[in-house]
């Protein structure tokens, strides 16, 4: 296995057993197995048709699971619920799956692009409640093993979330005898995340004026671990999408960590919106606040 403690993913072997002549067979699972150990037991959510149910109360799931076998896939049923402050049939759901590392600061790690030693690179689908493909595999390459993707669910409606393991390609690229998922099993967690809707209030103020203190009309979706920043942009613009860059926005360094934004004194149009993060996942929340300057009359000299 190498030293795994600083890559990304640490992954079980199956090749040449002798490094110097290349020659025998290395196959580190099966030595395992014979030597006492065996994979988990199975529990039984390994279909679509026998998929485990998930409480999804408003939007947030949190279920650690584990994928024992490289051909084992985990079945998960999810229905949208309704939320106070949902006043679309549909809302953007992000979905993400984490691997188990060996980190001492947390269960899952940093939850960043280094899970320190994990053994499980994540790949996750969403399906419709008939089993018909929606988002056929979340983008997944090999600077990542976590696995997200974003969704518009439908209030009132059953999905199908699959969970199981994939690998990198250059396991295989680069002379392996097993497929690049070979050693792709362990323990993830499974979790969702809505940023949330920031409260309507636009206004119109007079010049150097203070505007409205904003705040969320709907909150993010996890009950703790969240993190905020406050962002804007000059002038009247609309809401970012919940997965849009960042970019030509301005981060007010003094927001940071609060859930609600007091702006300071205005001299021109400005626009404020808010980036929620929640275990390693950033996502605009819904809405922005415009603020209009008025710059109130004009006066022209006139000859007495």
């Amino acid at each position: 296995m190498g030293d795994s403690y600083y890559r990304n993913l640490s992954t079980w072997y199956h090749g040449p057993g002798d490094a110097t002549t290349c020659s025998g067979n290395q196959d580190d699972i099966t030595v395992i197995l014979t030597n006492g150990f065996s994979y988990f037991s199975d529990e039984g959510n390994t279909s679509a048709a026998t998929a485990s149910t998930l409480t999804f109360t408003d939007f947030n799931l949190d279920k650690t699971g584990t994928i024992k076998t490289k051909t084992e896939n985990d079945y998960f049923k999810i229905t949208a619920p309704w939320s106070i402050g949902i006043i679309t049939p549909t809302i953007p759901i992000i979905f993400f799956a984490l691997p188990a590392d060996v980190s001492s600061s947390s269960t899952y790690g940093d939850y960043g692009t280094n899970h320190a030693g994990a053994n499980l690179d994540l790949n996750i689908s969403l399906y419709n409640s008939t089993g018909a493909t929606l988002l056929a595999e979340s983008t997944n390459d090999d600077n990542r093993i976590d696995a997200t993707f974003t969704y518009n669910v439908e209030i009132g409606t059953q999905y199908i979330i699959r969970v199981n393991g994939e690998g990198l390609d250059s396991y295989r690229d680069i002379g392996y005898k097993a497929a690049n998922d070979y050693g792709s099993i362990g323990r993830y967690n499974l979790l969702s995340f809505q940023p949330g809707e920031i409260a309507a209030g636009n206004q119109t103020v007079c010049f150097n004026s203070k505007p409205n203190y904003i705040s969320f009309s709907r909150n993010p979706s996890a009950s703790s671990g969240l993190t905020y920043a406050w962002y804007y942009k000059n002038g009247i613009v609309s809401a970012p999408s919940i997965n849009a860059s960042v970019t030509d926005w301005i981060l007010d360094p003094a927001s940071q960590n609060s859930s609600g934004y007091s702006p300071s004194n205005l001299t021109a149009s400005r626009t404020y919106a808010c980036r929620v993060s929640y275990k390693g996942i950033s996502a605009w929340a819904g809405g922005v606040r415009q603020i209009t300057v008025d710059p109130g009359p004009e006066f022209n000299a006139g000859i007495i």
